[in-house]
Formats: structure tokens, sequence, C-alpha cells
């Protein structure tokens, strides 16, 4: 199987999630189900590049950081602009 039909695989589990609510069938426009089984190896992937910069900032600064599986704990003392940029970036 080629690269290219593996990510349009994936693109395609992404963008087509559904969830039914109170009886109602939505479909999810943001992000991706917590504990789908995809959703799981994506994180450790985009984690495997993200992570090595952030915990070396993190480090540098004095900062905590503790990760389990795809949750992470973070202590911050910089400014509250600065964390709104770190976040934008992973959400990215």
């Amino acid at each position: 199987i080629k690269i290219a039909t593996i990510l349009q695989l994936v693109r395609l589990v992404l963008d087509e999630q559904y969830f039914i609510y109170n009886y109602n069938f939505y479909r999810q426009t943001t992000g991706s189900a917590s504990g789908s089984s995809l959703t799981i190896p994506l994180v450790y992937i985009y984690l495997f590049y993200w992570q090595p910069d952030l915990l070396e900032d993190l480090i540098n600064k004095n900062e905590l950081f503790f990760r389990y599986r795809d949750e992470a704990f973070i202590t911050w003392n910089r400014s509250e602009d600065e964390l709104r940029t770190l976040l934008a970036m992973a959400n990215a």
C-alpha cells in the first residue's frame, strides 16, 4: 500500500467522524474522537516530532512536564500570550 493511500485513508477517517448524542446524529468538525483506534497512534506520531522541542524549551525555563499516553501536564510561569501561542502551535 502506498503512503499516499494511507494518508488519504487517514484524512477520510479524520474528516468523517460521527457520533450520537441524545438520539441525534452529529458530525464531529473539530478534533478527533477520544480513544479512537486511529486517534491514539496519530497523537503518538505527532508528539514524537513535537515533544522534543517542547521539552528542551521547558527544561531551559525550569518548568515541569509530565505525560501519560495522550494527556500532558506542564507548569508555566511565562505570559498567558506565550501559553496561547504554544497551545495554538500544538493544535495546528
